[in-house]
């Protein structure tokens, strides 16, 4: 059975090539085949010409490759160079008994070859080498469920990493009906002001699907999104160092919504739910309405009254920089 090698760039040093039965590994250079050490069984090579070796493997073992004796764990290099480490991807023994030694020394071979970044994916049954790699300056750049990624820059230069995952986003659903009447919510958390029904994406979710299931989940309104009709930037957030954008879609029902008219709670996050026409939108208490999704009422509702779509822009000092409202008609 032939041997699958792991693929890394040609410049990387794989730290352990492991096979199990008659085998053969790729061919390697003389000089690289002089380097290899703890063979745990007996192996045969044969000229290839060139200068290249092949080592033909007679039971299972592991190879370990050096260069200049310097103990290298395996890594992949990206599109800009960085070398790039997998967890899940690396042998049960390094991970779990020979990690803190091996990253000292591939840290210095990095360092040797003028690498400038380092990526490091973490599962999340791995997460004991977390130390480790903080001690040698690595820090935290994303956080998912069932992996961590920790990064770093190498370079003399001032790093060119992003410190963190840098932005989330929501949407929000201004929903206008055949009247012209818009559907309003009001949820838990903010019990006294009305806004447009919306959250946070499900994995793999566009804009538009977003709104819609957020729609539907929150007032029982089938809704399709026609077009974005803004978009908010918020640099300070709960996450730190992230900034986060929030989007807003004109929509509308897809069948007749009178019968969602009702005023009660609707789901555990909604409290009540209504159709607001025009005048009464109008007639509402500025600070019963959530001030964002007022602004682009406020807009919509100016661009009605021109008789023309508009767009708009704004940006200021305090945390929404931006406001972008274009308008589109069904």
């Amino acid at each position: 059975m032939m041997a699958v090698l792991p693929v890394v760039r040609r410049e990387c040093i794989c730290r352990y090539f492991i096979f199990h039965g008659n085998a053969t590994t790729n061919r390697l250079s003389r000089a690289e085949a002089k380097n290899c050490m703890d063979y745990v069984c007996t192996t045969t090579a044969r000229s290839q010409g060139s200068g290249l070796i092949t080592l033909t493997l007679r039971s299972a073992f592991i190879i370990r490759i050096c260069n200049r004796n310097d103990m290298v764990i395996p890594y992949d290099v990206n599109q800009y160079g960085d070398a790039v480490i997998y967890s899940k991807s690396l042998p049960r023994d390094l991970v779990e008994k020979e990690f803190a030694n091996e990253i000292v020394a591939t840290y210095g071979y990095w360092k040797a070859k003028g690498i400038n970044a380092v990526w490091v994916y973490i599962n999340l049954e791995d997460c004991h080498v977390v130390p480790d790699l903080a001690k040698l300056g690595f820090i935290f750049a994303h956080a998912a469920p069932d992996e961590l990624t920790m990064t770093r820059w190498l370079g003399e230069e001032p790093s060119r990493l992003p410190l963190t995952t840098f932005s989330y986003f929501s949407v929000h659903g201004m929903v206008v009906d055949e009247k012209g009447r818009v559907l309003m919510i009001r949820e838990h958390r903010r019990k006294y002001v009305w806004m447009f029904p919306g959250g946070m994406p499900e994995s793999n979710e566009n804009l538009f699907e977003t709104a819609e299931r957020k729609v539907l989940e929150e007032t029982g309104v089938v809704a399709k999104a026609e077009s974005v009709i803004s978009l908010r930037q918020r640099l300070r957030t709960e996450y730190e160092g992230a900034c986060g954008f929030f989007f807003g879609c004109l929509m509308k029902p897809v069948r007749d919504s009178s019968s969602k008219d009702a005023g009660g709670a609707v789901s555990d996050v909604v409290v009540a739910m209504r159709w607001f026409t025009r005048d009464e939108l109008k007639a509402l208490p500025k600070q019963q309405f959530f001030r964002h999704h007022y602004t682009i009422w406020k807009a919509y509702e100016n661009s009605l009254e021109s008789g023309t779509s508009k767009e708009l822009s704004k940006a200021d000092d305090d945390s929404i920089t931006s406001h972008l409202f274009n308008f589109g008609y069904f």
